[in-house]
């Protein structure tokens, strides 16, 4: 399976990731090996713990997601299929996305593929219990101590069709959104530090694992600590706010202010993931609501901060979004 597998990563999709921080491979997996995780994610399910997520200094449950993380000890004797793949399978399959992200341009991170894999890569088994779970606008890492520099998500659903939801929403900072079809054997793969993102609610049972490689280089202190030299016209950008909008877009810095940018829209997801299933007592959700309002505020009210914020939402509010539902790889992504 994993040469197979290995030489079905195209030069298209990393190059993608390259220039727009994303990409999109479908027939990731070997079909066959690919129905196999399927049945086993299904059985393997109801061992699963839900998920939680940390905001605002609050650990909360996601209702409505349930995880198994291959890390566990048990993890092996409820998925002994995704254990062998981890184990044996996935190492040719990094090491040659990692050679194919090298060979496709300029990566600001040099993985480390001699290691253990279980020494820099993580994978999760996800299940979306399809009553409107979903995923609020979010980074893969968010920061220190966090290692994650690349996600790849792959979708195991069969026969999805519109309506179901599920679907993954890349955000390129300030820019044209896509909307990507959660389809069964497609792979997502982006920028854990640099890409926000989220997922829209599922209306059906959704089965997915995702693929986590760190490096030793993620989060220096450049990509970490937003100073007055990256808000002040100069190196970085001309002052403009196409031109400050571009500097966010292509830096992990925009982790610092993704928040603000997007805060009526982030308080609104919020409310849904909460809310749904069984959802979260009104008043934890309401002191999650008033902790991101304050850290808005705080923000924009800051002297040079705050006008950055302003032109950036401008540039955000006239982007659009494109879909990607088909099987079909669409390779007009200059606005993407």
């Amino acid at each position: 399976w994993a040469g197979t597998m290995a030489a079905s990563i195209p030069s298209a999709g990393v190059a993608s990731v390259i220039e727009h921080g994303y990409g999109i491979i479908d027939n990731f997996l070997d079909t066959a090996r690919a129905k196999v995780l399927l049945e086993e994610i299904r059985v393997a399910s109801k061992h699963f713990r839900p998920h939680r997520w940390q905001f605002g200094g609050n650990v909360l449950p996601k209702p409505g997601i349930s995880e198994l993380d291959m890390h566990d000890k048990q993890s092996p004797a409820f998925a002994p299929a995704f254990e062998h793949f981890w184990r044996d399978e996935l190492p040719p399959i990094v090491r040659a996305l990692c050679q194919s992200l090298l060979e496709a341009g300029p990566f600001p991170h040099a993985i480390d593929t001699s290691k253990p894999i279980e020494e820099y890569v993580s994978v999760k088994l996800q299940r979306n219990a399809g009553c409107g779970a979903m995923f609020p606008m979010h980074h893969d890492n968010p920061g220190p101590p966090n290692k994650r520099v690349l996600t790849v998500v792959v979708y195991l659903n069969v026969n999805w069709t519109a309506g179901d939801g599920g679907e993954i929403v890349f955000v390129p900072f300030a820019a044209k959104r896509i909307r990507v079809a959660p389809l069964f054997n497609r792979a997502v793969i982006f920028r854990s530090d640099m890409m926000p993102h989220y997922v829209e609610p599922s209306h059906k049972e959704r089965f997915c694992f995702t693929v986590w490689i760190d490096a030793e280089s993620a989060n220096t202190p450049e990509v970490c600590n937003l100073t007055m030299r990256h808000l002040a016209p100069g190196d970085h950008h001309d002052g403009s706010p196409p031109s400050i909008a571009s500097f966010f877009r292509s830096s992990p810095l925009n982790r610092s202010v993704v928040r603000a940018v997007y805060a009526d829209e982030l308080a609104s997801q919020l409310k849904l993931c909460l809310r749904a299933a069984d959802g979260v007592p009104e008043a934890h959700i309401s002191a999650v609501l008033d902790a991101h309002t304050r850290a808005v505020e705080t923000q924009c009210a800051h002297p040079h901060l705050g006008p950055v914020i302003g032109a950036l939402r401008n540039v955000a509010a006239a982007s659009s979004c494109d879909d990607h539902a088909s099987c079909e790889c669409d390779d007009d992504n200059d606005d993407h």
